[in-house]
């Protein structure tokens, strides 16, 4: 995981979410199909997601919850400050690419679908 030549800022926040599994590991809901069902459930969804699954194509969609993301960020910048919507989109981006990696990766490895593997609350 490569932070270097990033913000201070972007790093301490993106090593912050990477410390704890709590909030970094990804968690399957079966609950959401829809953008619709995502905007309406967004305050409680965790960091990261796994939702629309379809066995049949075997894909699904990895998401970040940006309202997450932002919460943690103004522990460390005020949502006023004009760099906080780069910082965002920055953090989100990173922790999008290594999830998207690691839990299609790890559904290949273990020939299992994410509603198997990323059972959460």
């Amino acid at each position: 995981m490569k932070t270097e030549c990033r913000d201070p800022v972007v790093t301490t926040v993106i090593n912050e979410i990477f410390r704890d599994k709590s909030i970094c590991t990804p968690v399957y809901r079966a609950d959401l199909m829809t953008d619709d069902d995502v905007r309406a459930k967004i305050a409680g969804l965790p960091m990261v997601y796994i939702w629309k699954e379809d066995r049949e194509s075997g894909s699904c969609t990895v998401s970040v919850n940006g309202v997450k993301v932002e919460e943690m960020l103004e522990g460390h910048v005020d949502r006023s400050d004009d760099q906080f919507p780069r910082y965002r989109d920055e953090i989100s981006a990173f922790v999008a690419g290594v999830s998207n990696e690691s839990v299609a990766e790890t559904c290949q490895r273990l020939r299992r679908f994410p509603s198997e593997l990323f059972v959460g609350k």
